[in-house]
């Protein structure tokens, strides 16, 4: 043939050669390059096996005939990874509050399998194990996306969206220390908008700022946790004891 077909990282590889324009053909030969490891080639042209790696691999095979006449034909032959799947396909739900253990397994390549959280974040309280494990108490409620990739011992991978559902039981059963305030307020709104924190105005001193116009914010993580604090235009004029809401996926003072 012209090509040959694509093949699988552990299913039997099966292939016939043949050539065109001869009759009797004596012997098939790789005369360079190789064949992916765990197929060969016989003398009638067969190539079989059991793929042991994957990737791309390039070759030369030489037909030779009746008073040593040869024909080549150069080929690329692609063995692919499995398809390698995680279960179970959804997660059970848990509840702040209340200890959670759910154990991933994966399936459809060669174990053993190692698993990394590669997208997102669990709530505090929770922890993701190279074993597949997601497990501990969650002291946070809300839906929190993320995603794992498992690796099979051939390096083959296979990547999955979950999310964790934690229901409220009821308030938080402890408070966790985040980033601090950006300096000591009083009297200043807090507004939560797009993904952001916002503090604006408010009574305080020592941060370079007049009092009563500084606004910081700070990115709200998945997971509650607060990043640094930046500063933002200040206000256009000094207020303190006033309200301040989100509105339109803006902060509004």
């Amino acid at each position: 043939p012209f090509s040959l077909p694509v093949g699988t990282l552990g299913p039997p590889y099966v292939e016939t050669n043949t050539a065109c324009g001869g009759t009797g053909i004596d012997y098939f030969q790789v005369t360079s390059g190789s064949l992916p490891p765990g197929l060969s080639l016989s003398s009638g042209g067969v190539i079989a096996g059991i793929p042991t790696e994957w990737g791309t691999f390039n070759c030369t095979i030489q037909a030779t005939g009746p008073y040593h006449r040869v024909g080549r034909t150069t080929y690329a032959i692609t063995i692919n990874c499995p398809n390698i799947t995680i279960s179970p396909s959804v997660l059970p739900g848990a509840s702040n509050g209340n200890y959670y253990a759910q154990t991933l397994s994966a399936g459809g390549g060669t174990p053993p399998y190692n698993f990394t959280l590669t997208s997102g974040a669990l709530p505090f309280g929770v922890t993701f194990s190279t074993n597949g494990s997601v497990y501990g108490t969650p002291i946070v409620f809300g839906s929190f996306p993320f995603g794992v990739t498992a690796t099979d011992s051939n390096n083959c991978t296979g990547t999955y969206g979950f999310t964790l559902n934690i229901a409220s039981s009821g308030p938080s059963s402890q408070w966790v220390q985040t980033t601090s305030l950006p300096d000591a307020y009083d009297n200043h709104s807090l507004v939560y908008a797009s993904g952001y924190l916002y503090q604006a105005g408010g009574v305080s001193g020592g941060n370079g700022f007049p009092d009563g116009i500084n606004v910081f914010y700070a990115q709200v993580h998945s997971n509650g946790t607060i990043g640094s604090w930046s500063s933002a235009t200040p206000l256009p004029e000094a207020v303190s004891f006033h309200a301040g809401v989100a509105a339109d996926r803006k902060s509004v003072v």
